[in-house]
């Protein structure tokens, strides 16, 4: 393959949806980037269209806000905010073609980048690890949307998504795979990683064997294999365990990047930011007054927040903590410390938790786990994997004089596979609803 690789600079879905020739790719036009070097594709690695690849409509999807009901987002993203069929019609499916694209851009550097110039074999496979890290969470990040929540019982027959591991935007789109083999490939993906990745990363944007175990528990949370949620959780803490201290009267929350909090940072990145929305009721009743943030999120709902869907110290925190909640043998108090520990940094008048109740303290976690995650787009990964067993209420929206509901065994929760897709793709299976 020619190394002087030709990459548009704005790609859209034409991974799935192009009707254009090869040959594109082989002569050089305006608005498009050759690419050869090690170093070019290290700085592929830090472009938004890898780091930044959900836009808002991630959010209109979850039970953390609302719009009043005359004031609502229109087109594609309001059809998402009430989670009615195909919303993308004369639109671009960004929360699928995005993810894509960046896997696009991620298998680009793993299937190329061994053979670039200028750079040591070392660094060389620490960018090809970066990369897989990169298309194994954006394929988990897809597959909470367009495929079944993880179940044990029927991941094998479920319908997965599309697992793409070629950097020819060209080439015929890979089946759907089974939810089972999907989560399997993201595994692998990241284990294939690990020992070629830095213990941890200045630019949390980029690849760390931190962020890896991160992912790995968070993966492991949504297939129910609690033991190895608490080992990867416990891998990755061990590398960095930042927790901020909200409570602090100097405090002030810092910019994402520079939020020493995240082990893999992913920022939503369109720029039409939600000035209208604001906290549901139920997501601001659990913001108590000493809540620290109470103030951070109530106030302005959504319109001043940057938002994110990265992994954090706190998330996996939570999620070990669920984990010693739920497995065979609870260990209660091992995570009843740990949800104490995060809480006294949040709240002003925190009060140690204790029970012997292991649901109650699940609750606990769950509800925790929400505020801490306010102002990411993952509470809809959570809002799915919960609902099944009554921890999701029946969310409902009101815009204008109609109403929209979304019950916790909605098929709702699966999104259908844009049409576009479809339309590119015959024989696709289409989602049910």
């Amino acid at each position: 393959m020619n190394m002087n690789k030709i990459i548009p600079a704005i790609l859209s879905i034409a991974l799935f949806t192009t009707a254009c020739e090869k040959e594109f790719l082989d002569v050089d036009q305006p608005g498009v980037v050759a690419i050869s070097s090690t170093v070019d594709y290290d700085l592929l690695l830090n472009a938004d269209a890898i780091n930044g690849t959900f836009a808002w409509p991630l959010l209109h999807l979850n039970d953390n806000f609302e719009f009043p009901s005359n004031d609502a987002p229109t087109g594609a993203a309001g059809m998402i905010y009430t989670w009615q069929e195909q919303p993308y019609q004369d639109e671009d499916p960004d929360l699928w073609s995005m993810p894509y694209l960046a896997i696009y851009h991620a298998n680009l550097v793993i299937n190329e980048v061994e053979r670039s110039t200028g750079g040591s074999a070392q660094e060389k496979s620490r960018l090809k690890a970066e990369a897989l890290l990169s298309r194994a969470y954006s394929h988990f990040c897809v597959a909470q949307l367009f495929a079944k929540p993880y179940n044990p019982a029927t991941a094998g027959a479920d319908p997965g998504i599309p697992y793409v591991t070629i950097s020819d935007m060209y080439a015929k789109t890979p089946d759907r795979q089974t939810v089972k083999i999907v989560y399997e490939k993201i595994i692998a993906d990241i284990t294939e990683a690990i020992p070629n990745l830095p213990n941890t990363n200045n630019a949390s944007f980029r690849g760390s064997k931190a962020a890896a175990y991160g992912l790995l528990a968070r993966v492991y949370l949504h297939m129910k294999d609690y033991e190895k949620v608490i080992t990867n959780a416990d891998a990755a803490l061990t590398l960095k365990s930042t927790v901020l201290d909200y409570t602090l009267p100097t405090f002030v929350m810092p910019a994402l990047v520079n939020n020493g909090e995240f082990l893999y940072l992913r920022i939503n990145s369109e720029l039409d930011h939600l000035f209208n929305a604001v906290l549901t009721p139920d997501a601001e009743a659990l913001l108590s007054f000493t809540d620290t943030r109470r103030d951070l999120y109530a106030p302005f709902g959504y319109a001043l927040l940057d938002s994110h869907y990265g992994i954090t110290v706190p998330e996996t925190l939570l999620s070990k903590a669920e984990a010693l909640a739920r497995k065979t043998t609870p260990d209660l108090n091992a995570a009843l410390t740990i949800l104490n520990n995060l809480h006294v940094k949040r709240d002003t008048d925190h009060t140690n938790l204790s029970s012997s109740d292991a649901d109650e303290v699940i609750d606990w976690i769950v509800e925790e786990r929400r505020r801490e995650v306010l102002p990411s787009g993952i509470r809809w990964f959570d809002m799915r994997r919960l609902a099944a067993e009554g921890r999701t209420a029946t969310v409902t929206r009101t815009v204008g004089t109609d109403t929209y509901t979304l019950t916790p065994d909605s098929k709702k929760y699966t999104l259908q596979i844009p049409q576009s897709v479809i339309n590119f793709n015959p024989g696709m299976p289409q989602n049910d609803r």
